[in-house]
């Protein structure tokens, strides 16, 4: 039986609040960002859950979390003053993965893997151990082009949201948006109800954007 697992994160981040929504205006570059929390949902090739982990991660660079980071995710500073180093965060999900032998991890568009790779960065630039992040980095897939052709959203400059994924398909959505254990099982929750093929899902674009049906 294989396993896969579904990973999302938050990162640090700037932006103004509006009228009720929030615009990220470019005020914080994508290379400043760094990992503040991370969620990870491990099941098999029949959707049955295996495990579910979550944590807070301290960040090294951009410490002190924004305003508009805080109204958004609703991780609040004392939050991230008390989480784990980066590298022992992804320590813990590096050990799930071996004890249920997940060799893939999926992730909805490839923001993740490049915040892996700028935490990474700027924890190498104090000396801190980022091995385990870049172990968890060479499992990931993007498996966002294969939902996107699945739900034959024809747009591919403009992607819709998880949220709104899950709202066209009739998914129940629990707690917040932005919270990345949520948003790493409304993930698992998207391909379950599209009965995406997952062993067929690659890298390779090509192969993402044929249908994948059990």
């Amino acid at each position: 039986m294989l396993t896969y697992g579904a990973l999302d994160m938050e990162m640090t981040c700037d932006g103004r609040h509006e009228n009720g929504r929030f615009i990220d205006d470019g005020r914080m570059k994508h290379s400043q960002r760094e990992i503040i929390s991370v969620g990870f949902i491990v099941y098999d090739d029949k959707y049955k859950v295996k495990a579910e982990y979550s944590s807070f991660v301290k960040p090294v660079h951009n410490n002190k979390l924004t305003d508009y980071c805080e109204k958004l995710t609703g991780i609040v500073q004392s939050d991230v003053d008390s989480g784990k180093k980066c590298n022992n965060a992804f320590h813990d999900i590096k050990k799930i993965c071996y004890r249920y032998s997940v060799n893939r991890i999926f992730t909805f568009g490839g923001a993740d893997k490049f915040g892996i790779s700028t935490s990474a960065k700027w924890n190498r630039k104090i000396k801190e151990k980022v091995n385990n992040l870049y172990i968890i980095s060479s499992k990931i897939i993007d498996i966002r082009p294969a939902i996107l052709n699945r739900i034959n959203w024809t747009n591919r400059h403009k992607s819709p949201s998880l949220s709104a994924i899950s709202e066209k398909l009739g998914i129940e959505i629990n707690g917040g948006h932005h919270n990345s254990l949520n948003d790493a099982i409304l993930l698992y929750k998207i391909c379950r109800k599209l009965n995406m093929r997952l062993d067929k899902v690659s890298e390779n674009s090509d192969v993402q954007h044929k249908e994948i049906l059990i």
